[in-house]
């Protein structure tokens, strides 16, 4: 196993860093340094990279999705956890960590461009993470305990292998008391303090009372070499994942043979390029077919309030409206024929749609109660259709109706 270089980019001097060379058992091989980006260069050189991400830009979370495929995992996570986010989903980066006890999928989620300026800002200088790791989850951490770390004006609180938070160190009484009242089973029996002596002890103490035993860390706790300890194994979430994973060393060991990696692809990939075209060609069509599915739900099933995966949730609910026609014709049959209809009166708007029974209830807005009878009178002259007037309403100047279309009786 190669020896390793952790490095964590100093806060607002985004060009410097602070590094600690770690060799193969991850034990420290050297003096932590801090300086410029080129120099950690240098240093890296022949070491595989980990990036320490600042806790306050990673949300820790998890989800429940029934699915093992991790493919359809992520797509069906910006749903789950849409409603956690104030920011549109699509410039999140989602990366999952192992999965847990009753189905459930631990998730760490950050800007993507947080993410991307943190890698950019190395690869300019020629280093690559091969992982990237919330401080958080860089803490050492036993069986039936959780650690706290003061440092300077923030604290660090890992509550579990793949849970845990940052927060103001003002603010760590409050949220730490809140977590542990919230972990039920998963009290742990000690919290762990790393920071600054005593006082450090005594500040974590006045947040913990009488839930939890305080302990103070004896260890070094100065710079890299706390978070080093808790890195020994396999990080408990990468966030280099998916599209990030492994770009930065690929290119910079495809740069100087550029030419002849793309005259090699040029002639042993045709085959592969045309059935990429093709399999892009299909792709793009079964986006525009779903697109489609997902306007006919919204327009079939207005009272859905998720819309998870429209295809099956249409079939589902299509499935259960057949047998409800007695003349085997039903739903789509009697919207096909009333749509004809409809289209052809302006002057008309849908307000909902409703089917039992073998019957289309329609709430419609119109004119006037002339608009509605002629809408009635139109939909009867439709082969095989039947429309009654079920209930009328005037209101601010034109008139609210229903209408049930069903199947014209032999």
């Amino acid at each position: 196993m190669a020896d390793r270089i952790l490095v964590r980019l100093s806060a607002g001097e985004p060009a410097s860093a602070s590094w600690l060379p770690l060799d193969a058992r991850g034990t420290p091989s050297a003096a932590e340094e801090h300086g410029p980006i080129e120099a950690l260069a240098a240093a890296a050189r022949g070491r595989r990279v980990t990036l320490l991400v600042p806790g306050e830009e990673v949300l820790l979370t998890e989800a429940a999705v029934p699915t093992r495929s991790r493919q359809r995992l992520l797509k069906a996570l910006p749903y789950v956890l849409e409603e956690q986010f104030a920011d549109d989903v699509e410039g999140l980066h989602l990366a999952l960590g192992a999965s847990q006890a009753g189905g459930r999928t631990a998730v760490a989620v950050l800007a993507r461009a947080r993410l991307e300026a943190w890698l950019e800002a190395l690869r300019s200088a020629g280093v690559s993470p091969e992982q990237a790791v919330p401080d958080v989850l860089a803490l050492p951490i036993a069986d039936g305990e959780w650690r706290v770390l003061l440092e300077g004006d923030r604290a660090l609180v890992r509550s579990g292998a793949q849970a845990g938070f940052a927060a103001d160190r003002e603010n760590l009484r409050t949220l730490l008391r809140s977590a542990l009242e919230e972990a039920g089973e998963a009290l742990p029996k000690r919290v762990v303090v790393s920071g600054d002596g005593v006082d450090s002890v005594d500040e974590t103490r006045a947040a913990v009372a009488d839930l939890a035993e305080v302990a103070h860390d004896p260890e070094p706790t100065s710079g890299l070499t706390l978070f080093a300890r808790g890195l020994t194994g396999r990080p408990a979430i990468n966030l280099v994942q998916g599209q990030y994973d492994r770009q930065g060393s690929v290119g910079a060991w495809l740069r100087p043979w550029a030419i002849a990696a793309v005259l090699a692809l040029l002639w042993l990939g045709l085959e592969v390029g045309l059935r990429l075209a093709d399999y892009r060609r299909l792709e793009a069509a079964q986006e525009g077919l779903t697109k489609t599915i997902e306007e006919t739900f919204r327009q079939a099933l207005p009272e859905a309030q998720r819309m998870v995966n429209p295809r099956v949730q249409m079939e589902r609910a299509l499935a259960a409206l057949r047998p409800a026609s007695a003349s085997g014709e039903g739903f789509i049959s009697l919207l096909a024929g009333t749509g004809d209809v409809l289209r052809g009166v302006a002057s008309a708007r849908v307000l909902s749609i409703g089917f039992r029974s073998g019957q289309l209830d329609l709430d419609l807005e119109v004119p006037d109660l002339q608009a509605l009878d002629g809408l009635k009178q139109k939909l009867q002259q439709q082969r095989g259709l039947e429309a009654t007037i079920q209930s009328v309403t005037a209101r601010d100047g034109r008139v609210q109706g229903r209408l049930q279309v069903g199947r014209a009786r032999a």
